[in-house]
């Protein structure tokens, strides 16, 4: 908690000023924050709080100044930035320990008269890129259905290096890299040092088949720090889900590698019918390892995860009984990096004093997914068919795509309101996930495949979890 005499600093990598109102979130600044590059949305008052945390540090000192400044009672003002503080150091945008942050790009005018606020940030913060469409494995769950035979080999280094600049151009603030497998790529080492040389903060995800000591040090020479490795079970459940013999051997290889070069590591599983049970085990194996973070999701019905959609899809029930056992795993093993497991009560929170976005998913409202054509689209799950079309062929450049693009415009217009049941009135994730509804019932506004009540009725799950 915080004390009224402690001092905190503010801690984050890059900032943006935004004018934005989401769905009755006003949004006034992006922030990014390490390790992982979390990307933290602030309104108009968590900004100018955080700013003054910069300059004074001082909770008592803040709250005075703020209290003068909204004429406000000292006691309001002290219970809202002490909950706005505690906020902060647990999602790490804010700490006890003294650090620096480039606090003048939190700068802005605070006069509000006549304010005109946009349906969308000015340009994306999040930006992944799908680098090509080959893999070495045969996931049954991959939603862009990856193989080493596609002849989607990716989009050329002149078109990264032109997108890389517009990016840097944009300030935009975080770039995933993934495939397919991007280590397939000869030249990944110079798409990443592209993004990284114009201030841009890179993941990249990877199988980990391919990582090892020769290219570790050649890709956190070209300025990557953050890595995120697959690892979907332990043993031969891993490798057969991955269809490849010998890739979780590799992979955790590529763990210890990677942690013995200085990246900060995550790991991402996809919880199926066949590895539900080893995840428990599994969290064990990566906090021993020194896993910084691990994320559970459960598939979305795109490219070979819906085709295989009867032989790996998990109900939510059958996952929180799941992820009661993974999170006491984590709290007994005294592991420290930072544990998510699909949780859909927690999915629909605001917290625009000092998080991620609440409401329906943002895709294509603060981030947007290229796929290995360039097809610009919301999100990697959505089908080419709902994307805006090609990158320098339909559209010039993605600051064009980003204000013209038909799916952005009706994806911004969306609300809880617009939504079929029991999406529309149920509130407890505000939408889920509006890929997985189209790829399941092909609308926009059908109910998510994946939401716990839909569940009931879908696929006939009792309420405490059996089938009925």
């Amino acid at each position: 908690m915080a004390g009224d005499n402690e001092n905190f600093y503010p801690r984050f990598l890059d900032a943006r000023i935004e004018n934005a109102r989401i769905r009755d979130t006003i949004i006034r600044a992006s922030i990014v924050i390490p390790p992982f590059y979390e990307v933290v949305f602030l309104n108009d008052t968590a900004t100018e709080t955080l700013y003054l945390l910069g300059k004074v540090h001082s909770l008592g000192e803040v709250v005075s100044l703020l209290s003068k400044r909204y004429n406000e009672r000292e006691d309001v003002i002290m219970r809202d930035v002490r909950a706005f503080i505690n906020q902060g150091l647990k999602t790490g945008f804010i700490t006890r320990k003294p650090t620096v942050s480039p606090l003048e790009k939190l700068e802005f005018t605070t006069d509000y008269s006549g304010h005109f606020y946009e349906d969308k940030l000015r340009f994306p913060v999040d930006v992944d890129i799908e680098v090509t469409r080959k893999c070495n494995m045969n996931c049954m769950h991959c939603y862009s259905s990856s193989s080493l035979y596609t002849r989607l080999t990716g989009p050329s280094l002149e078109d990264i290096d032109i997108l890389s600049e517009e990016l840097a151009e944009g300030h935009v603030l975080r770039v995933l890299i993934g495939g397919g497998e991007p280590l397939l790529r000869d030249d990944i080492v110079e798409i990443v040092k592209m993004f990284t040389k114009r201030g841009m903060y890179v993941l990249l995800s990877s199988n980990g088949y391919y990582f090892d000591y020769d290219i570790g040090r050649e890709l956190f020479a070209a300025g990557l720090r953050v890595i995120q490795f697959s690892v979907d079970g332990v043993g031969d459940t891993h490798d057969n889900i991955r269809g490849v013999k010998g890739a979780f051997r590799r992979v955790v290889q590529a763990i210890d590698v990677a942690r013995e070069l200085g990246f900060h590591v995550m790991v991402k599983s996809i919880a199926m019918r066949s590895n539900i049970a080893e995840l428990p085990a599994l969290a064990r194996l990566l906090c021993d390892k020194g896993v910084e973070a691990y994320y559970i999701n459960r598939p979305v019905p795109a490219g070979r995860a819906k085709e295989n959609w009867s032989k790996i899809h998990v109900y939510y029930k059958e996952l929180e009984k799941t992820r009661r056992l993974i999170e006491a795993v984590w709290k007994n093993s005294g592991c420290r990096g930072k544990l998510g497991v699909e949780n859909r009560k927690i999915m629909g929170a605001s917290s625009n004093n000092g998080g991620s976005l609440g409401g329906i998913c943002n895709a294509g409202i603060t981030y947007v997914s290229l796929d290995a054509l360039l097809h610009v689209k919301p999100c990697g799950f959505y089908p080419v068919s709902y994307s805006c079309g090609r990158l320098y062929r339909e559209y010039d450049s993605l600051a064009e795509a980003w204000e013209e693009c038909p799916i952005f415009k009706l994806l911004r217009r969306l609300s809880t309101r617009s939504l079929e049941e029991p999406c529309r009135s149920c509130g407890l994730c505000n939408g889920g996930c509006r890929a997985a509804a189209l790829l399941m019932f092909g609308r926009l506004t059908a109910p998510d495949p994946l939401c716990p009540l839909v569940e009931e009725g879908l696929y006939g799950v009792g309420k405490h979890g059996g089938r009925g």
